[in-house]
């Protein structure tokens, strides 16, 4: 994956080739070692591979985070553009210039121009964010 800026989404599910629920060691496999390790402020771990970090919790994939520079697509469906295609989807909420879709397992980051991002989470992940 870290050659390319294609991802695939399946909400809640997987992108890519990677399915949330997945070990450390299995992600390695398909994608290398990390460039970087490091614990962040909830106690996950966060593994740097290219442009992408891959947050695990108990050694299981949680949540994954694009820079907005990648192209995306949803069930195979190219979206040109992440950011106006998940404000339009139902039950979308603007939270702390985040744009989150827990029914999508999807938070559009756009706290900084030009750094904007999206995150990929698996099921209730956020929910506690939007209760």
């Amino acid at each position: 994956m870290t050659s390319s800026k294609q991802v695939n989404i399946v909400p809640l599910k997987r992108v890519n080739d990677l399915e949330f629920g997945m070990d450390q060691q299995s992600v390695f496999c398909l994608w290398g070692e990390p460039d970087k390790t490091e614990q962040n402020y909830t106690g996950e771990t966060e593994h740097v591979i290219g442009n992408y970090i891959l947050r695990f919790e108990y050694n299981r994939l949680v949540e994954c985070t694009f820079p907005g520079t990648c192209h995306f697509a949803v069930e195979a469906v190219r979206i040109i553009s992440i950011a106006a295609w998940l404000r339009a989807q139902p039950n979308t909420v603007e939270k702390a210039r985040f744009l989150i879709s827990c029914q999508l397992g999807m938070a559009w980051d756009h706290r900084l121009t030009g750094r904007e991002s999206l995150t990929v989470f698996e099921a209730g992940r956020w929910d506690h964010l939007l209760s």
